[in-house]
């Protein structure tokens, strides 16, 4: 989670300087704040999904998954229509190329992690 956290912001940054450097302070802004929107509704995702753990709240980490999709949809909904309503005039180009860099690093991210070693069990009887 904290990997992914790191990544994301690294992404956005670097993304945003590099838009800036190329095209200019408003695309830089526009980049980031693509990439923002799409931090935030991640953000959320995650924090509903990983509040349980272990094998007893199964269940719960479902359902919670679902809210969370669903608050990740909302969040992302809310935050295109305020960029694109009451938001600066940024080239859509830009916001767009910052969203899909962040859903691209969140897609790659489990990826990247090296597998973790099945724990053992050790079976009694039989």
């Amino acid at each position: 989670m904290r990997r992914q956290s790191v990544l994301m912001a690294s992404v956005a940054l670097a993304s945003s300087v590099l838009a800036g450097y190329f095209s200019g302070a408003t695309a830089a802004q526009a980049v980031l704040a693509g990439a923002v929107i799409a931090c935030l509704g991640q953000g959320y995702l995650t924090w509903r999904v990983f509040r349980f753990g272990g094998g007893r709240h199964a269940r719960r980490v479902v359902s919670e998954m679902y809210r969370g999709a669903a608050g990740k949809f909302l969040i992302t909904v809310i935050g295109f229509g305020w960029v694109f309503s009451a938001g600066p005039e940024w080239d859509a180009r830009w916001i767009f190329t910052g969203f899909i860099l962040q859903q691209l690093t969140i897609w790659v991210v489990p990826f990247t992690m090296p597998a973790s070693a099945p724990e053992r069990v050790e079976r009694h009887g039989r």
